[in-house]
C-alpha cells in the first residue's frame, strides 16, 4: 500500500486548473505528457488516503493525487467528466463519480455529463456505472438537481434493483423536484414504470406534491386513461392507503377506486377506517354509484361474504345498507322473480317477478 495525499477546501483552489491538453491526456492515457506535467505540482500533505499499488497505473487518480480539482473546467465548459464521456471512456467515467464529480454541471453548450453519456457507446450501460458506484459506497453527487437527480433518471427507466439501492442510502430526494418540475414518483408515473412507482410510494413518496404546472400525481394519471396501467397505479395507491402509507386521502378517492373495480374486502375496510360512504368525485358520483356487476355472495377463506363482514363491525352498518340497496338494485334490473311479502311482510310470500325498463340512475 501506497500513501498519497487529497487536496480539499480554499487550499484546493489554489492549485492550478488543468488545461484541456492535461484532461485529454489522461483520458488518452499519455503517460509521457502527463509525467511531465504532475512533475511541476506540489503535494499538499493536508488530508492522506491509502490507496492500492494498482491504482498508481490510472491516469485519472494521477490528476486527482496530485491536487487537481475534479470538477476543474476546460475553455469550453467541460469537465473531466463531460471529457470521459466523449471519449467513450466508461471506466474513467465511472472513477470520476466515485471520486464526487458533480453531475449537475453544464458546458457552455448547456450539456451535462449524464446527456453527453447517453450519446456514447456506453450510454446503455448507464444504470450498471451508478450502481457500481453506489456499491462503493459513496454518494453519487449533483450540485444542481434540476440539471441531473439520481433518484429521478432511476425513476425515469424504471430499474427496480437500483432503485431499491438509492432508497435504502437515502430518500432526501423523494419529494424534490427535477428540472420539469416533477417529482421521482410523478416521473415513474408518467414513464409507466409501476413497480418503481411501487417503491417510491412504499419509501412514502407524497402524492400530495405538485409539479411546476400545479399537477399532482392522482391528476397525472389521466395520461393513462383508459389502459391497464391506470388501474394497476391505483391499485398500488389503494394498498398503501389500506397499510397507511398514503394518508392523503383527498388527493386520492380510495373508496371510489375500490367501488369502481368491486374490491369488496377493500370497501369494507375502508368504511372501517372512517371514509365516508356518501362523498362523491370530481364527477358527482357517490361509491356505490360505481360498483359494477359485483358479486356480492362471494365467500372468502373464512367463509365470509360482503354482507357477513359489514354486519361484524360496528363502523360499516352503513355499507351493509349499501349493499343491500346494490343487490335490491341489480335484482330488479335483472327482471329477476322475488319473494313478496303481503301485510307489510307479515301475510304469505309469493313468487312475484319484477322488472323495470327504464335506466336507474344513481
Amino acid at each position: 500500500m501506497v500513501r498519497y495525499s487529497y487536496v480539499y477546501g480554499s487550499e484546493r483552489d489554489e492549485l492550478a486548473v488543468p488545461s484541456q491538453r492535461l484532461i485529454e491526456a489522461a483520458l488518452s492515457g499519455d503517460v509521457e505528457f502527463l509525467t511531465e506535467s504532475l512533475k511541476s505540482k506540489t503535494v499538499d500533505v493536508n488530508y492522506t488516503r491509502t490507496i492500492s499499488l494498482k491504482h498508481l497505473l490510472n491516469p485519472i487518480l494521477h490528476c486527482l493525487l496530485y491536487g487537481y480539482q475534479v470538477d476543474s473546467r476546460t475553455e469550453t465548459g467541460d469537465t473531466a467528466l463531460m471529457l470521459a464521456a466523449k471519449a467513450d471512456q466508461a471506466g474513467y467515467f465511472l472513477e470520476l463519480i466515485v471520486s464526487g464529480a458533480d453531475l449537475g454541471l453544464v458546458n457552455n453548450n448547456g450539456e451535462t455529463a449524464v446527456q453527453l453519456a447517453k450519446r456514447s457507446v456506453f450510454g446503455s450501460s448507464l444504470a450498471d456505472i451508478f450502481r457500481q458506484a453506489i456499491t462503493t459506497g459513496r454518494k453519487v453527487y449533483s450540485s444542481n438537481l434540476e440539471v441531473f437527480s439520481l433518484l429521478h433518471f432511476v425513476a425515469g427507466i424504471g430499474n427496480t434493483e437500483l432503485l431499491q439501492m438509492i432508497l435504502q442510502y437515502s430518500t432526501e430526494e423523494i419529494i424534490k423536484h427535477d428540472g420539469l418540475g416533477l417529482t421521482p414518483t410523478m416521473v415513474s408515473l408518467k414513464a409507466g414504470h409501476t413497480e418503481a412507482f411501487r417503491l417510491l410510494i412504499d419509501a412514502r413518496g407524497d402524492i400530495s406534491e405538485k409539479s411546476r404546472d400545479c399537477q399532482a400525481v392522482v391528476s397525472l394519471l389521466q395520461n393513462h386513461a383508459g389502459s391497464s396501467l391506470r388501474n394497476r397505479f391505483e391499485e398500488i395507491l389503494l394498498d398503501a392507503v389500506l397499510i397507511h402509507k398514503v394518508t392523503c386521502y383527498s388527493e386520492f378517492r380510495a373508496l371510489h377506486f375500490a367501488a369502481r373495480v368491486g374490491n369488496l374486502p377493500a370497501i369494507v375496510q375502508l368504511f372501517e377506517m372512517g371514509f365516508p360512504i356518501n362523498s362523491v368525485d370530481d364527477s358527482g358520483h357517490s361509491p356505490s354509484c360505481l360498483l359494477p356487476g359485483v358479486d356480492c355472495r362471494i365467500v372468502n377463506l373464512r367463509g365470509e361474504t360482503a354482507i357477513s363482514l359489514a354486519r361484524k363491525i360496528s363502523k360499516c352498518k352503513a355499507a351493509e345498507g349499501v349493499i343491500f340497496d346494490y343487490l335490491d338494485r341489480s335484482h330488479v334490473i335483472r327482471g329477476e322473480e322475488l319473494w313478496k311479502h303481503t301485510r307489510e311482510a307479515r301475510g304469505s310470500p309469493h313468487v312475484k317477478v319484477v322488472r323495470i325498463n327504464f335506466k336507474i340512475f344513481c
